[in-house]
């Protein structure tokens, strides 16, 4: 298949364009690198489109077969700090998106987010009533919604994924907007102290390589509906469990720091309900240990985790609405 990956320079788009290409298929990445890094795609062999979603119809996609979107703000910081920006690139980008697919008849895979069961009682299954907690969240419903009046008007059916909290190898260029399991391990490979808002915050951690594997089965899926789905492991974490696990790995005794939290309605505890999910794919098998490990092999033999100093400078004043 020829298949565009948006955002695929991003963390989880070059793990996808990676075993996409294994798979044989080609692939064009298209990414505007405001938090992807060339160095994730450098030793890939692949076409790359420079630009930003929104632009995405002023570019040949004449031939494709398939699209796997991730490329929109991906963190609910970008989008209290510009939600203009952020709004604009992820709706109209998923607009445009989907006309694209209206007219060449190609199959779509999306990334939703596990962000919008924020407030709502774990574990957390895809048919509860959403609540109206955030810009990020509401950009990615817009997007759902959007997707199911495409399915419904012209038989263009998609499969939405509600990603939960992934984190793996290829993730350094987004620095303090990374996944906590990565700052975690770059700050305690460098000895420093892990910083939480919270030592009681959960998250469902699942890892890259689960998260590609469902991606790359959805691709060569065919529905007669447009389908949501949550990709998590159904465990949660919390974070002290997550530190205390790294310290195992690591064989260091490095106690976590509580920092003041900058970020209002910030979600405290997410976890997958992937019964759903279960009916169609395997679910995500790497439990947090073994993605740990893989993760620490990663920086000891390809790449330098970065030291992130100063995280709270990811979190401006502007996060704090009230």
């Amino acid at each position: 298949m020829n298949i565009l990956v948006t955002g695929g320079a991003g963390f989880i788009g070059s793990n996808l364009s990676k075993k996409l290409l294994e798979k044989g298929h080609n692939v064009t990445v298209f990414d505007n690198f405001s938090t992807g890094d060339e160095q994730n795609i450098t030793d890939l062999n692949v076409t790359v489109i420079r630009d930003s979603i929104s632009n995405i119809d002023n570019h040949d996609t004449s031939n494709l077969d398939a699209i796997v979107h991730l490329g929109m703000p991906s963190t609910m910081i970008l989008f209290r700090n510009d939600s203009v920006s952020s709004m604009y690139e992820t709706t109209v980008g998923m607009h445009k998106i989907l006309e694209i697919c209206r007219k060449q008849n190609c199959k779509l895979v999306f990334a939703s987010s596990s962000s919008v069961y924020n407030s709502l009682e774990e574990p957390h299954s895809e048919d509860r009533e959403i609540l109206v907690k955030d810009f990020y969240t509401e950009a990615r419903i817009f997007m759902e919604r959007l997707a199911k009046l495409y399915s419904d008007f012209y038989d263009v059916h998609s499969i939405g994924l509600r990603l939960f909290a992934v984190y793996g190898p290829k993730e350094e260029a987004k620095l303090g907007y990374a996944n906590m399991i990565s700052q975690f391990l770059w700050r305690m490979m460098h000895k420093e102290r892990p910083r939480v808002f919270g030592a009681e915050i959960t998250r469902d951690f699942t890892h890259v390589d689960d998260i590609t594997r469902i991606i790359t089965e959805a691709l060569e899926k065919d529905f007669t509906q447009t389908e949501i789905f949550n990709v998590g492991t159904g465990k949660n974490y919390r974070f002290d469990e997550a530190i205390a696990l790294i310290n195992e790995e690591l064989g260091t005794e490095l106690p976590l720091e509580v920092v003041p939290n900058p970020v209002y309605n910030f979600v405290e505890s997410l976890c997958a309900d992937n019964t759903k999910l279960s009916k169609y794919f395997t679910p995500p098998q790497i439990e947090l240990r073994q993605g740990v490990k893989k993760l620490i092999a990663y920086y000891q033999t390809e790449s330098q985790p970065p030291l992130i100093k100063n995280s709270e400078q990811y979190y401006t004043a502007k996060v704090k609405t009230k």
